[in-house]
């Protein structure tokens, strides 16, 4: 299906990134440029995702979808709802797929179990949809000042953007703060 509709596919396993070099050169078409450097860099580029997929198949933690518009991406949710997956709508035309139940939110809480920390002593920072469940377990929920607005709503606090130091406000303002002197 990916293949026959031209979707950028970037596949996670064992920690690293796999992309068509083609998806890569055509990165625009996908609404991800913001995403061209890291990917050049990280990356592992692949002549053939949907071979590559093929012949890997079912060891994949990740894989992130994208499309050419957001109505697209809306259409391939739909058809993808009933499979045992978790998905989550990303960026402006991606889709982010993992196994059923793996989201940040359980990763939070198999987290706090190996540190023996509780949950409610935990501070979590968010911007996107993926971050939802995270922000739901966390005993404080901050969102970044550039956040979509669904999780802005989800936060205790919003901070300020990324560009404007919202992550060293979340450390100073709530991280460190009965720790000033």
């Amino acid at each position: 299906m990916a293949q026959a509709e031209n979707m950028m596919i970037v596949a996670m396993s064992d920690g690293l990134g796999y992309l068509q070099r083609s998806h890569l050169d055509d990165i625009a078409n996908y609404h991800m440029e913001i995403y061209a450097q890291l990917y050049h860099q990280t990356a592992i580029l692949v002549d053939n995702i949907y071979e590559f997929m093929e012949a890997k198949r079912q060891h994949f933690n990740k894989i992130n979808i994208y499309q050419g518009t957001a109505d697209k991406r809306d259409q391939l949710y739909d058809r993808l709802a009933l499979e045992n997956i978790t998905m989550i709508k990303a960026e402006e035309s991606g889709l982010e797929l993992t196994a059923a139940g793996v989201e940040k939110g359980q990763g939070l809480l198999c987290l706090s179990q190996e540190v023996a920390i509780p949950l409610s002593q935990i501070i979590a920072v968010g911007d996107a949809n993926n971050d939802e469940s995270m922000l739901h377990k966390a005993g404080l929920g901050l969102a970044m000042g550039n956040a979509n607005t669904k999780i802005k709503s989800l936060a205790d606090v919003v901070l300020k953007d990324n560009d404007s130091d919202g992550c060293a406000q979340a450390i100073d303002d709530y991280l460190l703060a009965d720790n000033k002197l």
